[in-house]
């Protein structure tokens, strides 16, 4: 059985779609807080439990029978990485578990300051393999209804990001969960790795904001604002604490040009390029007009 976290997520709802798609679909099984939400979109044929980290009690159901896990770790701190993350991954060893698959971020090896490094460094010595996923700036950012950088696209015609001229290596989710379903399917040839997965272009948001132009057809324009100013902004609409504070030291770490580099992971593993930013902005152009947001 192969479980889900995060199922709503970025890279988990893509996950679960291309499941869907194989023939004939392999058992899985997503956990989330609310799993008739999952299958009111993927369909009731899902098997989907509630699963809160912060609850012991449903990790039972949720591990019932696994063989491989898709971790998105819980929300929070580092503290809640030894406190919850940390204890559920002891949980599923416990219960069969024989391969992690670690969503992680790309400073998540390196960076003591964010919950994934204690992750990253528990799994090293947990006893069962493990495969690390530390992709770039997801370009799903863009269509998430949070953060809210696609209303400003939408509304104001900018994109308002604090990265300075730094630039960044954008990545599709889709070509994320791609990566997914291959260590799936040969967990042994992915054992103990760690990937940095990249897209196939480092852009500085002054690109991307002229690719936007270009595709939309629509005056796009990067606005380059301060710390203070996008925090004001992200409050007065009422985005998490935790999410404002992990976007600042993820886009002032690109402002001071870190994690700009490319890696081939990606295409060596797909077997083929990942999504330009163009393509997926067209794949993607009706969300903006709509403002219907993932």
């Amino acid at each position: 059985m192969f479980v889900i976290t995060g199922p709503t997520g970025n890279v988990g709802s893509e996950v679960v779609s291309q499941l869907l798609q194989h023939d004939p679909i392999p058992p899985f099984r997503t956990a989330s807080r609310n799993p008739a939400a999952i299958q009111a979109k993927f369909g009731s044929a899902i098997e989907s439990v509630r699963f809160d980290f912060a609850d012991p009690s449903s990790w039972s159901a949720t591990l019932k029978d696994i063989q491989i896990l898709f971790l998105v770790s819980a929300q929070g701190s580092s503290n809640a990485a030894r406190t919850q993350t940390i204890p559920f991954i002891d949980a599923a060893i416990k219960a069969g578990c024989q391969h992690i698959i670690f969503l992680s971020v790309p400073v998540g090896g390196t960076l003591k300051l964010v919950p994934h490094y204690t992750i990253e460094r528990y799994l090293e010595t947990c006893g069962i393999t493990y495969t690390i996923l530390r992709p770039s700036y997801f370009m799903q950012n863009f269509i998430r209804k949070d953060p809210t950088h696609g209303v400003d696209i939408a509304t104001r015609g900018e994109i308002f990001i604090p990265a300075g001229k730094g630039r960044m290596p954008l990545i599709d989710t889709c070509d994320i969960a791609g990566v997914v379903i291959k260590i799936l399917a040969q967990p042994a040839a992915h054992k103990n790795q760690a990937y940095d997965l990249t897209g196939p272009q480092a852009l500085n948001f002054f690109e991307v904001a002229e690719i936007f132009t270009e595709v939309l057809q629509t005056p796009i324009r990067y606005s380059h604002p301060s710390l203070p100013r996008f925090w004001w902004r992200m409050r007065q609409r009422r985005v998490s604490l935790f999410l404002i504070i992990f976007m600042s030291i993820e886009y002032t770490a690109t402002r001071l040009h870190q994690g700009e580099e490319q890696t081939e992971k990606l295409q060596q593993i797909l077997g083929h390029p990942g999504t330009s930013l163009a393509q997926f902005i067209q794949n993607n152009r009706q969300r903006w007009q709509t403002q219907s947001w993932v």
